[in-house]
């Protein structure tokens, strides 16, 4: 546990899962060693309640975002505030996606991919006709196709009564792991999509007054957060259950060249479907993600780098020279 003072309507964890950021309702964000619950540095805002909070891919900066209307973005070993954004232009993507029933707050909390071509939208006030839950909640995920979004799978439906399911959410970066609190129900699920369809992924965790407000998980879905308006946040992993996994793809996979002259190819056995490609250097840094098996590297510098590989199965690291 991280031993948190006041209430955190937001989290967010580093590329690396070894630090977590929390946005706190005193207007201040506090980067955390994950392993011993150390405060490392709290960077000031304005006061006011900061209710998002964003790593960078590099690890690098923190973005914030709260009730100033402004966007913060810090240097996290510095803390030198290095932006401050209060407008910017966008160009829409598709049309406008609007919920299933009025006033069911459709939007209230959305996750995207490191792609940006998946995003989720939850409707905490929706309410499930069929078995009678008044403002159960949903959750709808869609796919950017050439420009349109399609919805991704079935919706997520909430099965309390005022449950809100959808008070939070957070992808894994290839956006087929998403997490979601229920911040009334106190309840966290991890739904992960297998065979066209969104499917829960372990069991529901349910804790005391608030647990779900906030919520993020890690880039490969195996670690998460979550933190509670009553005044503490708590870490999960998958990992140990994944251990057995690990070891099939061990046996299952191959890299090649290695040491590489330009370009690698990543083998998989046929029961293994690869969904991202993460390389870093030998500093920690992230410089580049690919979804392809074939993967260019002769723009950098001879050296050692580190290629994480997610599959559908799990997530293995492996040293390239």
């Amino acid at each position: 546990n991280l031993p948190h003072e006041i209430g955190t309507p937001a989290v967010d964890f580093s590329p690396n899962g070894k630090q977590a950021a929390t946005g706190a309702y005193d207007g201040n964000v506090r980067i955390w060693n994950v392993e011993t619950g150390t405060l490392l540095k709290t960077l000031k805002g304005e006061g006011r309640t900061i209710w998002s909070v964003d790593f960078s891919p590099n690890g690098e900066l923190i973005a914030a975002g709260g009730d100033d209307d402004k966007v913060w973005v810090w240097n996290i070993e510095t803390g030198e505030l290095v932006y401050e954004f209060k407008d910017n232009d966008w160009s829409q993507i598709g049309v406008n996606i609007n919920g299933d029933l009025g006033g069911d707050r459709f939007g209230s909390s959305v996750a995207i991919s490191d792609n940006g071509n998946i995003f989720a939208a939850s409707a905490p006030l929706y309410n499930v006709n069929n078995t009678g839950l008044k403002d159960a909640g949903q959750i709808k995920i869609f796919e950017n196709n050439s420009g349109t979004w399609i919805q991704k799978g079935s919706n997520i439906l909430g099965t309390s009564n005022r449950g809100f399911l959808g008070s939070s959410l957070s992808f894994s970066s290839d956006g087929n792991t998403l997490l979601i609190g229920e911040g009334d129900e106190n309840t966290i699920y991890v739904f992960e999509f297998i065979n066209g369809d969104w499917s829960l992924k372990g069991n529901s965790i349910n804790k005391s007054h608030g647990f779900g407000d906030s919520v993020s998980i890690t880039s490969d879905g195996e670690t998460f957060i979550v933190g509670a308006s009553s005044g503490f946040v708590e870490v999960y992993s998958f990992k140990t259950s994944l251990n057995v996994l690990k070891n099939e793809l061990l046996s299952n996979f191959k890299v090649y060249p290695n040491p590489v002259k330009g370009k690698f190819k990543i083998q998989l056995s046929n029961q293994f479907i690869l969904n991202n490609v993460i390389i870093y250097n030998a500093l920690g840094s992230k410089i580049l993600s690919n979804y392809n098996s074939i993967i260019d590297i002769s723009i950098y510098p001879k050296g050692i780098y580190f290629v994480k590989i997610i599959t559908n199965k799990g997530t293995i690291t492996k040293k390239l020279i």
